[in-house]
């Protein structure tokens, strides 16, 4: 997996104490995909830990949320950037059952300009839920 860790896309710390928080068990269902609910334009790939930081600003400042909603994202050329990662409950599920239940890995698509996935990006999807299932556990 071309796996990029929190430091190396230079994401912001989490909010204490809520982004801290820890799950309290396994993910007994596993993993859920999200795409982007926005619009979304692929760039090239020395861009995308711009917007993957975009995007933890829109989850931080504009959603008062302790950190990136995701645990993990999948950019169009198949890398996967880590968000809240395996120890650390994300919000992007709809609740706090949901979310503590299964990782949420998204998938940088949108509603609308680039709306299908990659082969590259499908690839990379794969390997984080390969990932949240023999690192997680999931």
């Amino acid at each position: 997996m071309k796996l990029v860790s929190r430091a190396a896309w230079g994401a912001r710390g989490y909010r204490l104490p809520s982004g801290a928080t820890l799950y309290s068990s396994s993910r007994r269902r596993g993993v859920k995909l999200h795409y982007l609910g926005t619009a979304y334009s692929d760039r090239s790939h020395d861009r995308c830990d711009d917007y993957v930081r975009q995007l933890q600003a829109q989850h931080m400042d504009g959603n008062g949320w302790s950190d990136i909603g995701y645990s993990f994202l999948a950019c169009t050329h198949g890398y996967v950037y880590e968000g809240r990662g395996l120890r650390r409950r994300n919000s992007a599920n709809g609740n706090t059952t949901l979310n503590e239940q299964d990782y949420a890995v998204c998938l940088l698509v949108g509603s609308s300009g680039l709306t299908r996935p990659t082969d590259a990006q499908l690839h990379g999807a794969r390997n984080a839920i390969d990932y949240c299932r023999s690192e997680g556990p999931a």
